[in-house]
């Protein structure tokens, strides 16, 4: 998978943090919508095109598909809100400093959060999530609510939204990156809401 060049833009720009064994459908479902209101001939420049964001510039998911075009770190500043996927490789990403500190920046600079699934256990890492409200995965509640910090609620029942931090998990989210990816365009564009949901046959949840 990769994503194309584009030149700076003004219009708001999702970045979605990606790491090795990261899940490829959590980085693929928020994706999608975001890149296809990019390109949304009714709206042209309501939004920028998504911008994936790493360490290396091709990294591995967690089921083997290569995913190309990362973009450093350090552009996550051009970005106006951060998605954080999960995957099986989220324990080391957890345990990478310069990942946790983007995190942690990104928060820090006022823009909404949104995690996917174990995506959660990263926010918990850079210390955003003490006091709020959280999903993730219905069997990774007991873990993530040791690691969020004080007065963190842990839940997996759809899509939870805190504040600046939006979260998903559990039976009851649907393809839980697609809720995100739509969470993150009816915020940033939301007149292509409708538009990108009658292309890709998605009910917008």
């Amino acid at each position: 998978m990769s994503t194309h060049s584009e030149p700076h833009s003004e219009a708001p720009r999702i970045g979605i943090l990606v790491f090795h064994h990261v899940d490829e459908l959590d980085v693929v479902g928020a994706y999608e919508p975001l890149a296809k209101a990019a390109r949304c001939p009714d709206h042209p420049g309501a939004l920028a095109p998504p911008m994936l964001l790493g360490t290396t510039p091709r990294v591995s998911g967690s089921n083997g598909l290569s995913i190309g075009d990362v973009r450093p770190l350090g552009d996550a500043r051009r970005c106006h809100a951060l998605i954080v996927p999960g995957g099986t490789g989220i324990a080391e990403a957890c345990g990478d400093e310069v990942l946790v500190r983007t995190v942690r920046e990104a928060y820090e600079s006022g823009g909404p959060m949104y995690s996917v699934c174990s995506g959660a256990f990263l926010l918990a890492a850079a210390g955003v999530l003490a006091g709020r409200r959280v999903a993730v995965h219905h069997g990774k509640t007991a873990r993530l609510a040791e690691a969020a910090g004080p007065g963190a609620t842990v839940g997996s029942s759809g899509m939870t939204v805190h504040g600046r931090i939006t979260s998903v998990g559990g039976f009851d989210s649907g393809v839980k990156a697609l809720t995100i990816g739509f969470a993150a365009l009816a915020r940033f564009s939301p007149t292509c809401v409708a538009c990108v949901s009658e292309r890709m046959e998605v009910r917008a949840s």
